[in-house]
């Protein structure tokens, strides 16, 4: 499994699986799809959002976990 951290942007992880948007869909970030995802860091969305990125990290990599 890829190292995700704070630091990686939207579309990376997006790239990495696709499956991350329903996640990120449920912290209300529908921005992962946008243009700015290209520039934008989990660390970024979590800060505009208000969303504590350690709780967004965790149910990330369940979901990574999950297709190893």
């Amino acid at each position: 499994m890829a190292s995700v951290t704070l630091d990686t942007r939207l579309s990376d992880l997006v790239h990495l699986n696709p499956s991350i948007v329903d996640v990120l869909e449920r912290y209300g970030l529908g921005c992962a799809c946008c243009v700015g995802a290209e520039f934008e860091t989990i660390r970024d969305a979590c800060a505009a959002h208000e969303i504590d990125g350690e709780k967004l990290l965790a149910d990330i990599s369940r979901v990574l976990n999950q297709d190893d």
